[in-house]
């Protein structure tokens, strides 16, 4: 069996190939600067990864590492995961490699200079609190799919935090669009006498947290919903500490659009429910049918319809179950198909039924019906905003 001069990392192969799983998140696959593929082993016993915008670190109980080191991080997982019990991993004088051994399995790695690893900027947070793991999963979960993906709309490629309030609790309206949908979810927290109100104060439309930090958190967190996340921003980073895993990224530097005026107020608003299968189902076959990427599909309370004029080709009406109607100043509302998909599948996640309302000319709203409080505060008053789009004749 392999041995070495000095030994270097003593721990569980076990907790190193959870650790892993966690940094190599954040590594960029096609990334072209080498140090970045690797992650980087500390004196303290954690790890760390990073793609220059965001750093993730694990620290790793009942584990040793006597001396700093950097090693490939996908490579080192493929051999990890899978062993159990007690690993290795050490070095001869004057090598550059480190040999990791597990019971009768050992693997040569060549390092990089831990010099060249990038260094994690300062974090001085005005703004922390801890939220529980599960309401942040929920609030996350259910704006994230709303966050823009046009990279020329840079501001819109994240979620927005904005909050309101003083006297040790506030509201942390969270926020997210592409400009044709908007989520919104908000959560009451408990915040220490330290509390900086402007850090997300009412004069402004929050922070904005880079879309790949929310997808960092919701794999993470997938597996850790008890207890809570602690939560900190500052005026260029966010940082989020769930258990043993810290997340640290920068923010979006830019201005998000204040979402407040986009909020309907609708005046004589027609309303009803449906569930979300069927909404969903709908739409996909309208899609399907539709003779361009964006059909204008007509929702008519009258006769409980979904609707949509094929250029040229005929029309497809489906027929659906809709309840709850109540009639306003309109009847009927146009919506572009893939965002009734969208929505339906955002608030499928939560509840079988959606209810929605709308006036004919101000933007729809729509919200999952029957949310149980006490399991789901934060999703009980999130709702999706859709843009209507223009009926015809």
């Amino acid at each position: 069996m392999t041995s070495f001069d000095e030994t270097i990392f003593k721990g569980c192969a076990e907790t190193l190939a959870a650790a892993l799983k966690c940094v190599t998140i954040t590594i960029e696959k096609r990334g072209t600067i080498p140090i970045l593929h690797n992650a980087a082993f500390h004196v303290d016993a954690s790890i760390t990864a990073t793609d220059m915008d965001q750093f993730v670190s694990v620290t790793l109980p009942e584990t040793t590492i006597t001396d700093s080191f950097t090693v490939d991080a996908a490579k080192l997982l493929s051999f990890v995961n899978g062993l159990t019990g007690e690993i290795k991993a050490g070095r001869n004088y004057g090598s550059d490699k480190v040999t990791f051994i597990c019971g009768n399995e050992s693997f040569d790695m060549p390092t990089r200079k831990f010099s060249d690893f990038p260094i994690q900027r300062a974090f001085d947070p005005d703004f922390s609190a801890e939220i529980g793991a599960q309401e942040l999963f929920n609030v996350f979960s259910f704006i994230e799919p709303a966050i823009s993906q046009d990279e020329s709309r840079y501001y819109l490629r994240g979620l927005s935090c904005h909050g309101v309030g003083a006297d040790g609790a506030m509201t942390m309206n969270m926020v997210a669009t592409d400009g044709h949908t908007m989520a919104l979810a908000e959560t009451n927290i408990a915040v220490g006498d330290s509390f900086n109100a402007n850090a997300v104060s009412d004069n402004s439309c929050g922070r904005i947290i880079p879309h790949k930090a929310i997808k960092t958190l919701l794999k993470i967190a997938k597996g850790k919903k008890r207890g809570n996340i602690k939560f900190s921003l500052s005026s260029i980073g966010a940082e989020f500490e769930i258990d043993n895993v810290r997340i640290n990224t920068k923010l979006i530097d830019g201005t998000f659009p204040d979402y407040r005026r986009v909020m309907p107020s609708h005046k004589d608003a027609s309303s009803f429910s449906i569930s979300a299968k069927d909404a969903e189902k709908a739409a996909t076959r309208i899609l399907k049918m539709a003779s361009n990427r964006a059909p204008v599909t007509r929702i008519c309370l009258e006769d409980s319809t979904m609707s949509h004029d094929i250029a040229g080709a005929g029309k497809i009406t489906i027929a659906i179950p809709v309840k709850n109607k109540v009639f306003g100043s309109a009847c009927a509302v146009g919506i572009n198909g893939a965002y009734i998909k969208k929505m339906a599948s955002m608030v499928g996640i939560f509840s079988d039924t959606i209810e929605s309302a709308f006036d004919g000319g101000n933007p729809t709203i729509h919200k999952p019906a029957g949310i149980d409080v006490e399991h789901f505060p934060s999703i009980a008053n999130a709702c999706v905003v859709v843009m209507p789009m223009r009926l015809g004749r």
